[in-house]
């Protein structure tokens, strides 16, 4: 198949022409085996997709690579941080039901946070289960 040039969305190696993103990758990888945050963030059309779909590809061998579309959520969970981790913590738990090999103490406590039980709603808490 003859590659061209993409304009309007992911990009695919096979059916595209870009950049290499392997240094960068590596680059990434480093940051998340240390346990860094980091930001994808650049306007329209500069590759924050396609290096998602690779990063996501790139990180499967050695993590459950979980991708959530925010998009998804209504506009009242985000109206404070208790309906968010509430929300977030609902979303997660559809998400790795059955689809990701993960232990059954993380998608209790998932469930637990998702129904808001026992005091769950803190960002602290969602973050201390799913960094496990």
């Amino acid at each position: 198949m003859k590659r061209s040039f993409n304009i309007t969305g992911a990009c695919n190696p096979q059916e595209h022409y870009m950049v290499n993103l392997d240094s960068r990758l590596a680059e990434i990888k480093k940051m998340v085996d240390s346990g860094k945050y980091f930001v994808i963030n650049r306007g329209r059309q500069y590759g924050k997709t396609t290096t998602l779909n690779a990063l996501e590809n790139y990180l499967n061998q050695d993590y459950i690579v979980v991708s959530m579309d925010f998009q998804f959520l209504d506009a009242s969970d985000f109206e404070n941080k208790e309906t968010f981790v509430t929300a977030f913590a609902q979303e997660l738990s559809e998400l790795v039901d059955g689809e990701y090999q993960i232990s059954k103490e993380l998608t209790e406590q998932l469930r637990k946070i998702a129904d808001g039980a026992d005091g769950f709603t803190r960002m602290a808490n969602l973050f201390k289960w799913i960094s496990l």
